[in-house]
């Protein structure tokens, strides 16, 4: 895919290619005879010329005719290989091969080198900032000659296919007045806001996951369908948007791999066979994998991606997943009935597969051309989030406030681009809600102590009662209940393996938020506590243990009624 259009033909003393073959140029034998044209070939376009990055082999975009395109090594050029141009469907003249092949090396060398681009979406380019989706859309300020050198891939089926008007009837009658369904369809299109805004260095996040779960009649695949239909093709298929997540870890990553803006549906979570999807989640919402090697050795281009994905699945997407924050920061889900009716799946399912990518193109056209007002409008909201949650003390609480804006200033471009109207004031509501209800999900913290608090009321019988710390040696602590809280003392080995077996990834964070939040009782220089005893055969042994702080109001739970003070 590349920009500008491009003038089929290629003359020069020696030859001529244009829509009526390749030719080279013979003068006549007498005098006064006029010049003959000779034919090499039907007709070889070279439309452009570039380096590939990894390889650094020049590549070649050649058309036939019928506009037709061929990547390929420039070697194809030589007279050895360009008899398989002959199983592409051009015809060659075998007898003026070595001609053939010197009136293409020639238009190769004339052909101005262009830069390619590996992806689609928002595109830095060194002539500016480009939109690829089926088509290019090019910054204001690029000139005809720009878009001519800028040429870019697509994996995806982005083609728009139907009628935009029939996806705009479509939205206004099922979806408009539906805060969640149409809060699902702007997260379709903050896939593109969100790169966007990150280029422009507004907000340091390239995507956000949304998981949407609930029982298989909630409409969460119909909403998926209609978030990704924005873009392109929302049924299940070959490049389309509709993947699933019944793939390895590194497939879910190619699919993603160098798309910076359009969203991707993984549909239905319980057939992943990934046991642990925490690296997978980290990889794919922060764009960046690790790299590796290909079959004979050599690196492969690191996987690099900056998109919105839809996850679908009966249950949470943190059920597979570690308990951190980072995590809670970067997925946002929706646990609601989000169709009204069956009926008003199947009306919304219907016309989104015929009628699809006709939207972001639209919005695309709009960010390129209102850059200093897609900033204003994000500003706008983020300060709005910030006065809603001044009392919010997290930093996870606090670093949810620019997703929330991204999301609302996708909902008001989408507005302006399309002339429609949402429910802005019924989205925000709805994001301060779950903000309120998933902020003790979010804080580490908090589900640390859920996690000891459990562990000590399920194994009470091995934490010694106001015993001494030599009785540690045989059992998991002590427990103690102090004037405004209860004191539990944990040997280390014991307290990492209860934080491990509920799925907490690092100790260190667990301990860092636990002390920060006066939850830890800690000797100078260290977090841990450590005494040396005397064990059953009176020798000094060491402890190091973990002195946790929990709320009195857990004594009865922990069987500490009788030792209140």
């Amino acid at each position: 895919m590349h920009g500008g259009k491009e003038v089929m033909k290629f003359e020069n003393d020696n030859y001529l290619i244009n829509s009526n073959g390749c030719f080279k140029k013979m003068k006549g034998t007498n005098d006064g005879e006029s010049e003959k044209l000779v034919k090499l070939a039907s007709p070889i376009f070279i439309v452009a010329k570039y380096k590939d990055r990894v390889y650094k082999k020049e590549q070649l975009i050649i058309q036939d005719i019928d506009g037709e395109e061929y990547i390929l090594d420039s070697s194809i050029l030589s007279s050895r290989n360009l008899f398989k141009l002959i199983e592409m469907g051009f015809t060659i003249n075998e007898n003026r091969i070595k001609e053939l092949s010197n009136a293409l090396q020639e238009y190769r060398d004339s052909t101005v080198k262009s830069s390619f681009y590996k992806g689609v979406g928002v595109l830095p380019t060194n002539k500016g900032t480009v939109v690829v989706l089926d088509d290019i859309h090019f910054s204001p300020s690029m000139t005809e000659e720009d878009m001519n050198q800028v040429i870019c891939d697509n994996k995806y089926d982005l083609s728009p296919k139907g009628k935009l008007d029939e996806w705009l009837t479509m939205f206004q009658q099922q979806v408009n007045g539906n805060v969640v369904l149409e809060l699902i369809t702007i997260f379709g299109v903050s896939s593109l806001v969100t790169r966007y805004l990150f280029l422009l260095n507004e907000i340091e996040f390239t995507g956000i996951i949304y998981s949407l779960t609930g029982q298989s009649s909630s409409g969460k695949t119909t909403a998926a369908m209609l978030a990704a239909s924005v873009a392109g093709n929302p049924n299940k298929g070959d490049n389309t948007l509709f993947c699933s997540w019944n793939a390895t870890k590194v497939g879910i990553e190619n699919i993603v791999s160098s798309n910076f803006g359009v969203p991707v549906i993984f549909d239905e979570l319980s057939t992943s066979t990934i046991r642990n999807l925490t690296n997978l989640l980290y990889s794919v919402s922060e764009g960046q994998g690790r790299e590796r090697a290909d079959k004979n050795g050599n690196t492969r281009e690191k996987f690099n991606s900056g998109t919105s994905i839809i996850s679908t699945g009966e249950y949470s997407i943190f059920n597979n997943s570690a308990k951190n924050d980072g995590l809670r920061v970067r997925i946002i889900e929706i646990n609601d009935a989000i169709t009204s009716s069956s009926s008003n799946s199947d009306a919304i399912k219907k016309v989104v597969r015929k009628n699809y990518g006709h939207v972001l193109p639209i919005i695309s056209e709009y960010l390129l051309n209102n850059e200093e007002e897609l900033v204003s409008i994000y500003e706008e909201h983020r300060q709005w989030f910030e006065v809603e949650l001044a009392n919010e003390e997290s930093n996870t609480g606090m670093r949810m406030i620019s997703r929330y804006a991204v999301i609302l200033t996708s909902a008001t471009i989408f507005e302006r681009a399309l002339d429609l109207k949402l429910n802005k004031e019924g989205m925000k509501k709805y994001l301060l809600e779950y903000h309120k209800n998933t902020m003790s999900e979010r804080s580490l913290t908090e589900k640390a102590m859920t996690a000891i608090i459990q562990y000590v009321a399920v194994n009470k019988g091995k934490f010694i009662k106001d015993g001494s710390l030599s009785n540690m040696i045989e059992n998991n602590g002590t427990i103690l209940v102090q004037n405004d809280y209860v004191e539990v003392k944990i040997i280390r080995s014991i307290f990492e393996r209860i934080l491990k077996d509920n799925g907490f990834e690092d100790t260190k964070n667990v301990i860092k938020a636990l002390d920060s939040d006066n939850k830890l009782v800690t000797d100078k220089d260290r977090k841990t506590n450590q005494r040396k005893v005397k064990n059953s055969n009176d020798e000094l042994e060491s402890i190091v243990f973990y002195h946790i702080k929990i709320d009195r109001a857990f004594a009865e739970t922990l069987d500490l009624n009788m030792y209140n003070t």
